[in-house]
C-alpha cells in the first residue's frame, strides 16, 4: 500500500464552509439576522473559550454580510484589535482601519468616478482628522482633507462634537459606495476579533474608545472575545486604579453589560468524533479513520472520550498524522475490527498524551511499557478512590510509591483531570460503569480519552496484556 503523505493541519481559522461538521449554521444564520435587522448603535458579542471557533464563526458572518444586496444592507470592515496591543491610543487605531476599510470598499465597489468626489473624500478626511483629535499622529491626509481640517477643526471638539462628525461621515462614506446594481449599504458592520488576547490595559482603552467615540447610529460593532478573560482584564484594570482594592468583578460585569448589549455562547463541539475524522479523511487509511471513528463515538460508549474544542481536535489529529507517521501500522485485509479498534485506542491515547499531558508521557517513554500498571490503576479509580479493587488485592501502587511520600508519577499526574470515575451499576451482568465527574470543557487538564483506556471493565488479563503491548508501540 502506498503511503499516504501526512498533511499537518495548521491552526488557521476556517475561511470558508467548515459550519456543516461543527453544526453552527443557524447559530451564524441567528446573528446575521439580528445584525441586519436591530437598529444601531449596536454592540454586539460572540463569546468562546480559546479554541472554540469564535474567529472561524466570524469569518462565516463577515462572509454572509459583505455580499451587499438587497439581503445584506452591510459595509464590513475587520480589525485584529491584538496586532495593536502596544498602541497608546488603540482607538486611533480601529479608527484607522475603519477609514482604510472604507475606501477598499469604495475601490471595489464603486464606480471609478466616485472615488474623486468631495463627499466620500470629505467624509474619509473627517474619519482622518477624528483620530488626530483622539490623541495621535494620524497617516498623512490628502490636500482635500487639510485644507477641510484648517476649516472646520481649528479648535478642540468635544466628545460629543466628534461622535457628530464621525457619524455624518460614516454615513456620508456608505452612500458613496456602490453595491451591485447601485446598491448602498446602509449600515457599517465592524468585527473587532481577539480582544481578549491584548493586554489588559488596551482591550480597556479599546472598550473605552468605543463607549466615547463610537456610538454612532450607522455602525454595528462585534467583539470577538473570552468574556471572562476580558471581565478578569477590566477588574484588574479597575484595582490598579483604585489602591489596595482586590479586583472587582461584579463591576467589571456591569462594565460589560453596559458596553455590549448582547452575547452569543459559541457551543462546544457536539460531535468531536466527525470533527476528527474530517480531519483524518484522505490522510490516513480509511479503515483505520472508521476505526478512529467507531472507538470515539460518544453515543456508543455513552462517555464523551474527546475535547470538545476545535483547536484541540486539531492538535489532536496532527498528533495521530505525527504518531501513524513515526510508526506506521500496516493495515491489511485479514485485520478483524476488534484488532483494528484495538490499536485505534492506542493510537488516539497515546496521541492525546502527547499533547495534553506531555510530562507524563515522557515519564511513561522512559520507563517503558512497566509504567503501564500505574497508569492502568490510576485512569479506571473506582469511586474517587486512587486504587480500584483490583489494584488493591494485588497490593500495587499506581506510582509504586512508599506510603506517604509523593512519586515521579503521582507529580505527572496531580493535575491531570479524569472526566470518569468508575462507579457500581444496579444492572445485573454489569457490575460497574463510568461516571461523569462533569469536568469543565474548557479546562486543558481534562484526560477526555480516558474511556478508550477503560473501555471495557472486565477486560481478562490476555486482553490487558495485548493493550499495554499495544500502547507501548507509540513510546
Amino acid at each position: 500500500m502506498t503511503p499516504i503523505p501526512t498533511r499537518l493541519h495548521t491552526d488557521q481559522p476556517w475561511l470558508r464552509g467548515g459550519f456543516d461538521v461543527l453544526q453552527r449554521n443557524g447559530l451564524v444564520n441567528q446573528i446575521v439576522e439580528a445584525i441586519q435587522e436591530s437598529q444601531p448603535p449596536l454592540v454586539l458579542g460572540v463569546h468562546g473559550d480559546w479554541g472554540q471557533g469564535k474567529t472561524s464563526l466570524m469569518h462565516g458572518l463577515n462572509k454572509r454580510l459583505s455580499l451587499m444586496d438587497d439581503a445584506n444592507p452591510c459595509a464590513v470592515v475587520w480589525f485584529e484589535a491584538w496586532r495593536y496591543q502596544h498602541e497608546e491610543k488603540p482607538i486611533v487605531a480601529l479608527l484607522q482601519e475603519i477609514r482604510r476599510g472604507l475606501e477598499r470598499l469604495a475601490r471595489t465597489k464603486a464606480k471609478a468616478k466616485k472615488l474623486g468626489e468631495i463627499a466620500f473624500r470629505g467624509a474619509l478626511a473627517v474619519i482622518e482628522d477624528a483620530t488626530k483629535i483622539v490623541g495621535i499622529h494620524a497617516s498623512k491626509v490628502d490636500e482635500i482633507g487639510k485644507a477641510w481640517e484648517k476649516e472646520h477643526l481649528e479648535e478642540q471638539l468635544s466628545t460629543d462634537q466628534i461622535q457628530s462628525l464621525l457619524d455624518q461621515a460614516v454615513e456620508a462614506a456608505l452612500a458613496a459606495i456602490d453595491g451591485p446594481k447601485g446598491y448602498n449599504p446602509k449600515r457599517l458592520v465592524v468585527f473587532i476579533d481577539d480582544l481578549d488576547r491584548c493586554e489588559r490595559g488596551t482591550a480597556f482603552k479599546l472598550l473605552e474608545g468605543l463607549k466615547l467615540f463610537l456610538n454612532l447610529k450607522s455602525c454595528v460593532f462585534v467583539l470577538g472575545m473570552n468574556k471572562q478573560v476580558l471581565e478578569d482584564a477590566i477588574a484588574c484594570e479597575f484595582s490598579s486604579q483604585q489602591l489596595n482594592k482586590q479586583p472587582d468583578r461584579i463591576r467589571a460585569a456591569a462594565y460589560m453589560e453596559k458596553i455590549c448589549q448582547t452575547i452569543w455562547h459559541v457551543p462546544p463541539v457536539k460531535a468531536p468524533e466527525k470533527y476528527l475524522v474530517s480531519l483524518l479523511k484522505d490522510r490516513l487509511p480509511v479503515p483505520l479513520v472508521k476505526a478512529i471513528e467507531r472507538v470515539c463515538n460518544c453515543e456508543q460508549s455513552g462517555c464523551s472520550s474527546l475535547p470538545p474544542n476545535p483547536r484541540r481536535l486539531k492538535a489532536l489529529a496532527n498528533a495521530i498524522l505525527v504518531l501513524e507517521q513515526m510508526y506506521p501500522l500496516p493495515v491489511g485485509p485479514a485485520w478483524s475490527a476488534d484488532k483494528l479498534d484495538q490499536e485505534a485506542r492506542a493510537m488516539v491515547f497515546m496521541a492525546f498524551l502527547t499533547q495534553n499531558a506531555p510530562e507524563l508521557y515522557r515519564m511513561w517513554q522512559f520507563h517503558g511499557a512497566g509504567l503501564f500498571e500505574s497508569v492502568w490503576h490510576w485512569i479506571s479509580r473506582f469511586d474517587g478512590n486512587p486504587l480500584p479493587e483490583a489494584a488493591e488485592k494485588d497490593g500495587a501502587s499506581p506510582s509504586g510509591a512508599k506510603s506517604g511520600s509523593i512519586s515521579g508519577f503521582d507529580k505527572a499526574v496531580q493535575n491531570l483531570v479524569l472526566p470518569y470515575q468508575v462507579g457500581i451499576s444496579m444492572q445485573e451482568g454489569d457490575p460497574r460503569k463510568l461516571m461523569t465527574t462533569f469536568p469543565d470543557p474548557s479546562d486543558a487538564a481534562v484526560i477526555w480519552v480516558q474511556p478508550l483506556l477503560v473501555h471495557a471493565l472486565q477486560v481478562d488479563q490476555e486482553d490487558k496484556a495485548l493493550l499495554r503491548e499495544r500502547l507501548a508501540r507509540y513510546l
